[in-house]
């Protein structure tokens, strides 16, 4: 039995739990390539304009994986903490695919919302939607709560300019070689080290403490504590927020970091991408910005 899984959004965050888990249940886990321009285009012509870019991205790679496997794995995330939801779009991922593209191998579209069930619930309804043997996930040694490095650092192979920037924003952005527009990859070949920065649970409660509502999007609150931990980390000389288009938390995300936290302590800039937006136009204004930080830096 072959399950396909869309490389695109939070597969940055739990492939490789997802991959044990399945694995462990006794089926062959294939993946989709990463994100190219082709599978871009293929899944900008499946969707509406009204969505965000890595939703159309994710379209794509159920594209290019559709025929290959017996089931596509695309969970139906609601929470993946109590007290916060995860964008509407997840709500609805199962059902967008399913409208938009036609002739699809049966998809595994199983609720996870961490206030309502357990982890192991939702890979027990998995393990039931699949026929496999009962409770084969039981005798498995594993963290069904996955996890992401707490920081990821991009260095140049000639750091010349010595300067480090901080990257944030949803890590299936951030992280995607092909949505990102190759920011990352740019700013390294000017001799710039790059980190993202997953903050732990606790400092961001804190930052939420901080602010006069908290954010309702775990990942919104992340995305707020990666900027503030950036702004009080004294190696971290500029930082970049990017953001998509399509995305109404992040519209609401981008305000509430310029209006809560002290960015004028660093020099900071906010990059909204779609599908539209120029490479070249991407690499004029980090290079503006990368001068805007080595003035900075001089004069401190």
């Amino acid at each position: 039995m072959r399950i396909g899984i869309p490389q695109g959004l939070l597969y940055f965050r739990y492939a490789s739990l997802w991959k044990e888990c399945l694995s462990v249940m006794g089926t062959e886990v294939v993946s989709s390539p990463e994100t190219t321009d082709n599978i871009l285009a293929d899944g900008i012509k499946h969707s509406v304009c009204d969505i965000c870019l890595p939703v159309k991205a994710f379209f794509g790679h159920v594209l290019a994986l559709k025929d290959n496997v017996d089931y596509l794995f695309i969970p139906r995330f609601i929470r993946i903490e109590p007290d916060a939801y995860l964008c509407p779009k997840f709500l609805g991922l199962p059902d967008m695919v399913q409208a938009a593209i036609r002739n699809l191998p049966p998809v595994i579209d199983t609720e996870f919302n961490i206030k309502e069930k357990t982890v192991m619930t939702f890979w027990q309804e998995v393990e039931a939607s699949l026929k496999r043997r009962k409770n084969s996930l039981l005798s498995a040694n594993m963290n069904f709560n996955g996890s992401m490095p707490e920081s990821i650092s991009f260095t140049p192979n000639n750091q010349d300019k010595k300067l480090h920037i901080g990257m944030a924003g949803r890590p299936y952005l951030v992280l995607d070689r092909c949505l990102n527009k190759g920011i990352i990859r740019y700013i390294n070949k000017l001799g710039i080290i790059v980190t993202y920065h997953t903050p732990e649970k606790n400092y961001i409660s804190d930052t939420m403490s901080m602010l006069p509502k908290w954010v309702y999007w775990s990942m919104g609150k992340e995305v707020v504590s990666s900027v503030r931990w950036m702004l009080e980390n004294n190696d971290i000389d500029g930082i970049i927020l990017l953001t998509n288009a399509g995305c109404g938390p992040d519209s609401f995300v981008a305000e509430l970091i310029e209006h809560s936290l002290p960015v004028g302590k660093k020099p900071y800039m906010t990059l909204c991408i779609d599908e539209h937006t120029s490479d070249t136009g991407l690499q004029t204004r980090i290079e503006a910005f990368i001068d805007m930080v080595i003035r900075n830096s001089k004069s401190l």
